[in-house]
């Protein structure tokens, strides 16, 4: 494969659009070209930062998708740098609505919180499939700045299905999905830093601080443990989510 022709198709493999033997092939050239490599971190940079900034609000239904759909469709002929600067321009003309809607009054659920619910309620493709724990770790070592080590969830009867590289705001994330009891389960692995995971409600689980809150039927729990973040989703009843946090930390 040529440089020329992992340029046009790099796009639809940052979305994950890509075939199981296309992707292995396009990532063979990556792992062979530090110029490609870096081309492609670019990009998936880049748009995973569009899509947190336009996350921020609670939008209007529909809104949000509109925007981004009209954003990263519109055609952009030139060189890369050109593409970023005219891509630029259309989400700051995006911003006055954005930042009208930001000051509407609405409570804000914490941005992990919108975030994992979000990555749940969608079904992504998966960049690694399990059920092996250690071969998902280690298929995430160098895809991410911060090791990945899935929960075994034995305690609640878990598989583990797989996972895939995603963002939370402008970080880095990885993704993991579980069957529990024929129900999904997600699990958020990232850095959080500075980034606030204060949710409303509050338990003890052993001796760790575990954070709750919720979107309809969708719980969502989020603790650290060290330096790394987790924020488990899922719609079973938050006594059963209890279990399944009980079970991560194990």
């Amino acid at each position: 494969m040529l440089c020329a022709e992992v340029d046009k198709f790099i796009p639809a493999y940052v979305d994950g659009e890509f075939a199981e033997e296309d992707r292995v092939e396009f990532e063979r050239h990556l792992a062979e070209c530090a110029r490609c490599r870096e081309v492609a971190r670019f990009e998936a940079r880049f748009k995973a930062s569009l899509r947190a900034h336009l996350r921020r609000p609670a939008l209007p239904l529909g809104l949000r998708e509109r925007i981004t759909a009209q954003i990263e469709a519109a055609p952009v002929p030139g060189s890369r740098l050109r593409r970023f600067f005219y891509r630029s321009v259309l989400v700051a003309a995006a911003a006055p609505v954005l930042v009208a809607l930001l000051f509407t009054g609405q409570a804000q659920t914490l941005p992990v919180v919108q975030e994992s619910i979000h990555r749940h309620q969608r079904n992504l493709p998966l960049d690694v499939v399990g059920p092996d724990r250690q071969r998902v770790s280690t298929w995430f070592r160098d895809k991410v700045d911060f090791p990945v080590r899935p929960p075994g969830l034995r305690l609640v009867g878990a598989d583990l299905l797989g996972g895939r590289v995603t963002n939370v705001r402008e970080r880095q994330a990885a993704l993991l999905q579980y069957n529990v009891r024929g129900r999904k389960v997600s699990v958020l692995v990232f850095e959080p830093g500075d980034l606030s995971l204060e949710a409303p409600r509050v338990r003890r689980i052993g001796n760790r601080t575990i954070y709750f809150d919720h979107q309809g039927l969708t719980n969502v729990a989020v603790f650290r443990d060290g330096p790394v973040g987790y924020a488990v989703t899922s719609d079973l009843p938050e006594t059963e989510m209890v279990q399944v946090v009980s079970a991560a930390l194990e």
